[in-house]
């Protein structure tokens, strides 16, 4: 509704320029502040008040008597602010507009023929659960609602990552080390932060153990890894316990 307003606008206007003999090639068209009463606002006075050899509100009220909002449907009024011509909605403008805003395709434009992906959440599988992770997929959802309503085909990607290299070692070090391996307690009473501490282990390790230990650790999760893509039940019966 609101093109519609803004065409009626530009055709009201380029006549009332007209029949003045002013030039209708730039109709300085703008939304008006919030505190304004009406839609759509013009700012053309200021252009020509030097052609006109009048004060630019003077050009403006001269230009406001030239339009006669009887005969438009979506402007109840034109008004003058100073060098400003203000266009008041009708009582059609807004009735259109709500009936259109109940309509299941309110708001969407036409289709792009362009696809986007969108990645979002992909939490990490061996971090404890934190306020971020019920965040992220209300940003990304909403991101993709808007893209989907901008008019793009949205492919909404998940990335769940809960079978790679992360739990193959979570699940690795959970077998391999206990309590007595650990610095610190857990941060909080919840068993996602007492599982954590044996992947931040078991990596510690990875990175300055003995190389021969380290050798023996790596075939392990590679071992696990590869249980994983076989589909190994012996091999997800461990994991599904580490599996945050």
């Amino acid at each position: 509704m609101f093109l519609a307003l803004r065409e009626e606008v530009e055709g009201a206007l380029e006549s009332a320029l007209a029949e003045l003999e002013f030039p209708t090639d730039d109709l300085g068209i703008e939304e008006p502040p919030e505190d304004v009463e009406s839609v759509l606002a013009s700012s053309v006075a200021f252009r020509l008040a030097g052609e006109a050899g009048a004060a630019p509100p003077q050009v403006a009220a001269q230009l406001a008597d030239e339009i006669d909002s009887d005969k438009l449907t979506y402007v109840a009024a034109v008004q003058t602010q100073g060098p400003y011509l203000n266009f008041l909605p009708s009582d059609a403008y807004l009735a259109e507009t709500l009936q259109t805003a109940t309509e299941e395709e309110y708001g969407h434009l036409a289709d792009r023929e362009e696809s986007v992906v969108v990645e979002h959440t992909s939490a990490n599988p061996t971090g404890p659960v934190h306020v971020g992770r019920a965040r992220n997929p209300i940003i990304g959802d909403a991101v993709a609602n808007l893209l989907d309503t901008a008019g793009y085909d949205v492919d909404r990607h998940y990335y769940v990552n809960d079978a790679g290299r992360q739990i193959a070692t979570f699940t690795w070090a959970y077998e391999t080390f206990d309590e007595d391996d650990f610095d610190t307690e857990p941060e909080r009473d919840r068993i996602e932060y007492d599982l954590v501490r044996y992947y931040r282990v078991g990596n510690a390790f990875l990175e300055d153990g003995p190389e021969d230990e380290v050798e023996a650790a790596e075939a392990e999760i590679e071992a696990i890894m590869q249980g994983l893509e076989e589909g190994d039940e012996d091999t997800y019966e461990p994991v599904s316990y580490t599996h945050l």
